[in-house]
């Protein structure tokens, strides 16, 4: 099979982004993990396969690179550009994910989606943990900069807690005033430049002792600033959450599988 793909990025987050239309049949989980291979394939953060939806502009499945599916705050930021430069230049729409409808606004430096309530929420001793379309436990440390997060991200990720399926992880350290944050991303296995669902998480733990009302918390990743936006309507309760970054596209490609 023969396809047509695009590479973008989001705050560092990278993405290989193909429409359903151009697939003659569904990839295999082992086709998404060759596809998404650093040193053997494209290499990528994550996968996306954009289709039709009866109820909004499109559907977005995203997987990880081990196969694995979830909700992928900047896969999505990234889709809502795609949608605009390759198939609509719309910049206001909805689209369909796994855990539900999300609204997604154009902006060529900085598009933005909805993400859905925060749920599970638990404190812990050592931080806390939340999800928003993927699990996040974030933990406050002292030494950002020079900490082994493959290490210690890939401890906690594990956590017996989380048992069966894992967590996220997000350390966050404030550093001269602003929220500095790192993590390790389950489905990955490794630390990413930036995680969308985990800066959203972070940016809603990070408002539990402001005012009632909207509030935005930005945050910086390696790989660029993220921003949250919610209205805070309890001590863990949000609506209308918004996560905001940058996006851009890298390149287009064509993949070829050698095995049917």
């Amino acid at each position: 099979m023969k396809f047509p793909f695009q590479k973008y990025q989001g705050t560092g987050n990278d993405f290989i982004i193909i429409k359903a239309s151009d697939l003659t049949r569904p990839l295999s989980v082992k086709e998404i993990q060759d596809i998404c291979a650093r040193s053997f394939g494209v290499g990528s953060d994550g996968l996306m396969i954009m289709g039709s939806s009866e109820i909004a502009d499109y559907r977005l499945d995203f997987y990880n690179p081990d196969g694995s599916q979830s909700f992928c705050g900047n896969g999505a930021r990234c889709s809502v550009a795609y949608f605009y430069n390759e198939i609509k230049a719309k910049e206001k729409l909805d689209f369909e994910a796994w855990d539900g409808l999300h609204q997604g606004q154009y902006d060529k430096d900085a598009p933005s989606i909805s993400v859905q309530p925060p749920h599970d929420e638990r404190s812990l001793p050592e931080g806390f943990y939340c999800h928003t379309g993927s699990p996040h436990w974030m933990i406050e440390v002292k030494d950002l900069h020079t900490m082994d997060v493959l290490t210690d991200g890939r401890r906690f990720r594990y956590d017996d807690r989380f048992a069966p399926s894992g967590t996220n992880v997000n350390f966050l350290e404030k550093i001269e005033g602003q929220w500095n944050m790192r993590t390790y991303e389950r489905g990955v296995e490794n630390e990413t430049l930036s995680c969308g669902t985990g800066a959203t998480a972070a940016g809603l733990y990070l408002m539990r002792d402001l005012a009632q009302g909207w509030n935005q918390v930005d945050l910086k990743a390696p790989g660029g600033w993220l921003s949250v936006v919610a209205e805070k309507t309890g001590p863990f309760q949000f609506k209308s959450v918004y996560l905001k970054g940058s996006v851009k596209h890298v390149f287009n490609g064509v993949w070829q599988t050698l095995e049917e």
